[in-house]
């Protein structure tokens, strides 16, 4: 056992199973069936790591997040390794439910949604169960500027942020659209930081329940059910427990700027007065903070420091004229923890057979 985190298997290179024949030359190793279930492991593990650094500070781990997230669940040769584990592996395809799509619409000037989230009571606010093959290709952000509107999904963004910013690749153009998304922070950490990690941290739990599918006759046989369900499965030296639980800071769920309204859909923490949000319309930039009811609210006024790896240049003042900050109606709502858990009548994640 391994204090609150139950027990831990590691492996360095999986359980030994019989190599299957081999297609091409001779000592060729294939990741196909359970062989694949070492080296998924290997990247869950480093995937795992990744998450413990951005936490610890390490606001660079945000590259390293969107390089290995684009392997597990992005499309391409040797890529879609998630999906790749479940079907070598047998094990049906499960949903992901993911938070009300972007909006993009002809006035949309920046909107982000279809954020992976755990609490099923989201379904109520707009979210979605989606079958994990086809998170990839959903929409995340929408953004306009100067007139070029550019629409990502899950793909296009890992894709982007990873070849654009150093993390694969260090490309000598990074559009502008991507610089941009740093403008916005949520949950402590840069808007990128925060769909990085949201999203990573779902598609290592998606894939702690694939190894506990598998393994557990060969690791857990002698355990009981309520052991079973703690247990870690990490590369060997990996962390292993679970990430931290960071709700107390907020959890977005979508935003939308436009040039007729605005929206905003925002779980937050009752308990916590580290809900916070950093938004930018325009030139404006806001701190948008909930205070719980209850208790004093903290003093002072400065401005959120979120952790964020870079930083569009900003202006150190912005001057306002009488009357030319047009006034948008706000949509959607704020909603705290408890509120949506009332919401929901079963938290349990759908599956779907393989196909």
């Amino acid at each position: 056992m391994s204090g609150e985190a139950g027990l831990t298997v590691s492996a360095a290179t999986g359980p030994a199973r019989p190599i299957p024949r081999l297609i091409g030359r001779p000592g060729d190793f294939r990741h196909v069936g359970n062989q694949m279930l070492g080296s998924a492991m290997q990247m869950t593990s480093r995937l795992r790591d990744h998450i413990e650094r951005l936490d610890d500070g390490a606001v660079h781990a945000a590259d390293d997040l969107a390089v290995v997230l684009r392997a597990l669940l992005c499309p391409g040769k040797g890529n879609g390794v998630l999906y790749r584990l479940y079907r070598e592996c047998g094990v049906r395809i499960p949903e992901v439910i993911l938070s009300r799509p972007p909006e993009d619409g002809s006035t949309s000037q920046f909107s982000v949604g279809s954020i992976p989230t755990r609490e099923a009571g989201a379904v109520a606010d707009g979210a979605v169960r989606t079958p994990m093959t086809k998170w990839p290709n959903a929409a995340v952000l929408v953004i306009s500027l100067g007139g070029d509107r550019r629409r990502f999904t899950w793909a296009d963004f890992l894709n982007s942020y990873a070849n654009k910013w150093g993390g694969a690749h260090l490309d000598v153009v990074v559009p502008e659209h991507l610089q941009f998304i740093d403008c916005y922070g949520a949950g402590g950490l840069s808007l990128t930081g925060y769909l990085l990690r949201t999203a990573a941290v779902e598609v290592w739990l998606l894939a702690q329940q694939v190894y506990g599918e598998v393994l557990q006759n060969e690791f857990l046989a002698s355990l009981d059910s309520s052991d079973r369900e703690k247990a870690i499965f990490s590369a060997q030296g990996g962390v292993s427990a679970e990430p931290r639980d960071r709700s107390d800071k907020g959890q977005l769920q979508w935003f939308y700027h436009g040039s007729d309204r605005l929206g905003l859909t925002w779980y937050v923490d009752e308990n916590s007065h580290e809900n916070a949000l950093h938004l930018a319309l325009g030139k404006v930039e806001y701190d948008v903070r909930y205070t719980p009811t209850s208790g004093s609210a903290p003093s002072g006024t400065a401005p959120l420091a979120f952790q964020a790896p870079r930083h569009r240049p900003r202006q150190q003042q912005v001057v306002v004229g009488r009357g030319e900050l047009k006034t948008l109606a706000l949509t959607g709502h704020i909603k705290t923890l408890a509120q949506v858990r009332a919401q929901s009548t079963s938290s349990a994640l759908t599956t779907e057979p393989v196909t």
